[in-house]
């Protein structure tokens, strides 16, 4: 209606001023308002315009919004705050909606954050091991830098990474328990064997 356009107008208005490059122009705008805007792009169907405030806002609605009204395919370029606001909520949306956000284009917009990429591939692992099997040698770097632990059972759970680049990371990073277990995939007993006698003094592991 009328009321809505005109405090559409005013609120507009008031965010152009906060966020001007001239300081001299910036002023604070009450969250109260903020929140009356979303609701006013909301319910006129314009939820690009909503999910942009709520993101700016770091709102928890931001997750309410975005399934209730289909905004999956939306989101992408957002992921990145989205992962820095609640990497938790944010992981499992995305692990619902393959579908929507294919696992390729999430990595690559999580490209520059590793350990956000590590949440999301490790989650992604327990929907559908499938959807990571182009992503194992990167999962094994991800692993070694944030989950060694789980190193060594992806190793030996999957097959499908690369042996030299394993044994890369491995020893670059001074993992020797996870080096022979790639040097025994390799077929290198020899190489595995000194490893376990010289590094690991591992009598019984040999």
């Amino acid at each position: 209606g009328i009321i809505g356009k005109e405090m559409k107008k005013v609120l507009l208005t008031a965010i152009t001023r906060r966020n001007s490059k001239n300081t001299e122009e910036q002023l604070p705008v009450d969250p109260y308002l903020l929140d009356t805007l979303i609701s006013i792009h909301t319910s006129e169907g314009q939820f690009d315009l909503a999910l942009s405030i709520c993101l700016e806002l770091r709102k928890d609605t931001v997750f309410e919004l975005i399934e209730k009204h289909a905004l999956h395919a939306k989101i992408l370029k957002d992921i990145p705050n989205l992962m820095k606001f609640d990497h938790v909520r944010t992981v499992e949306l995305l692990k619902r909606n393959t579908q929507h956000l294919p696992v390729t284009e999430v990595v690559k917009v999580l490209n520059g954050n590793k350990e956000a990429q590590y949440q999301y591939l490790h989650a992604i692992i327990s929907e559908d091991s499938q959807l990571i099997k182009d992503y194992e040698d990167l999962l094994i770097e991800l692993y070694a830098d944030f989950d060694r632990p789980q190193l060594r059972k992806f190793l030996v759970q999957y097959r499908n990474w690369d042996l030299d680049k394993a044994l890369d990371v491995c020893q670059s990073r001074g993992l020797v328990e996870e080096s022979v277990t790639v040097l025994k995939k390799v077929g290198n007993y020899r190489r595995a064997l000194e490893l376990i006698l010289l590094e690991l003094h591992n009598v019984p592991m040999a």
